[in-house]
């Protein structure tokens, strides 16, 4: 498994598409209502829906991801790093930040390869 993780607007897409030699057909686009894997597409855009919809449920951080992986090794995850600005002033929006942070980590460990992108430029830090 593969994480790319960068700003919003980082071009992470346009990178894991020259890097893996991506095709459109094999890219899911995540909301919070794409149904939980396994997956036969490679790669999933915009993982911060899952969490988002893990967080709603009230699902454990580490539980989720154990679960969800379980079946879904082979695949590229695209998401949006944003522990790094402003802290929201509304509670619900920093814990999500919180559970978003929790379960990124999660898949860094069991990530073959983990890469942060900004100007769409990915430098590997695993």
């Amino acid at each position: 498994m593969i994480l790319v993780v960068g700003g919003m607007f980082q071009h992470k897409l346009s990178f894991v598409r020259d890097k893996f030699n991506v095709d459109e057909k094999d890219i899911i686009f995540c909301g919070e209502d794409i149904p939980l894997g396994p997956f036969e597409k490679k790669v999933l855009y915009g993982f911060n829906g899952i969490i988002k919809k893990w967080f709603n449920e009230g699902l454990d951080a580490q539980k989720a991801v154990d679960d969800f992986f379980k079946n879904s090794k082979n695949c590229v995850i695209i998401a949006d790093q944003r522990g790094c600005g402003v802290v929201p002033i509304d509670q619900n929006e920093r814990l999500l930040r919180e559970f978003e942070g929790r379960v990124l980590c999660g898949i860094s460990k069991i990530s073959d390869e983990v890469y942060n992108v900004c100007f769409g430029i990915g430098k590997r830090i695993k």
